[in-house]
């Protein structure tokens, strides 16, 4: 009887996250920094292991500065206005989530059995919030230099098509939107859940096709959910068609 009551609570990565520590180059003892990197809070809420959320802070404020920095120094011709456009695509949660899918990041995140059998390792805000704690980690491990290098690396395929291109990049709502006029039709989303204490929202949104639901998306705020309920709809569309 006391068997069948101790339920798994928590579950681990299909890889083992020594892997991405040598992709990251991270030494063995920023390993443990990696692995809180790595935590999300539905893991540490159920196994008291510090979460990802402090170094999530840091890595944002490391993203941005060295974007910044990259910009100034590459685009010596744009004015701020265009800089700050450029740079708003580069460090948002759909860039974030790109870099993290080249690094199979999903694969290495501890998380809760909820948040596993949500899709969590799948979710563009989750993956990009756990790409900002890795920047923080790469930089807390490996110094100033070597991380304006890893993200140069990473985002240098991003910043060579938009600047390419010429034109600026267009978030999934955008798109959505755009497909959907060409059809004869408006975007519809429709706000479902809210998890989590006032501090710490979660925010669950729905965006439909033709009464249908085409993409789920989850974030810290409706705008966030809506953005990636967009992005797997403009993947269903995809698929349909």
């Amino acid at each position: 009887m006391g068997g069948r009551n101790r339920r798994k609570i928590s579950t681990e990565p299909p890889k083992d996250y020594h892997e991405l520590a040598g992709k990251l180059k991270i030494s063995g003892e920023g390993l443990p920094l990696l692995k809180q990197a790595l935590t999300h809070r539905s893991y540490s809420h159920l196994t008291g292991e510090p979460s990802n959320e402090r170094l999530e802070f840091l890595g944002d404020s490391v993203l941005s500065l060295v974007i910044s920095d990259y910009l100034f120094h590459r685009c010596p011709q744009k004015n701020e206005g265009e800089l700050s456009k450029i740079r708003a695509w580069l460090v948002n949660a759909v860039t974030l989530a790109k870099v993290a899918e080249k690094l199979e990041v999903g694969e290495y995140i501890f998380l809760g059995t909820g948040e596993e059998k949500a899709g969590g390792r799948r979710r563009d805000a989750l993956l990009a919030d756990v790409m900002e704690a890795l920047i923080a980690a790469v930089y807390l491990n490996r110094g100033w230099e070597e991380v304006k290098r890893f993200i140069a690396q990473y985002w240098e395929t991003e910043l060579q098509q938009l600047l390419v291109s010429g034109a600026e990049p267009l978030d999934p709502k955008t798109r959505w939107q755009e497909v959907l006029q060409s059809k004869g039709e408006s975007p519809r989303y429709a706000l479902v859940r809210i998890d989590g204490p006032d501090h710490n929202r979660s925010y669950t949104v729905h965006a439909y096709y033709r009464n249908k639901i085409a993409g789920t998306g989850r974030g810290k705020s409706k705008k966030e959910a809506e953005q990636e309920a967009a992005r797997e709809a403009l993947q269903y569309l995809e698929k349909l068609f």
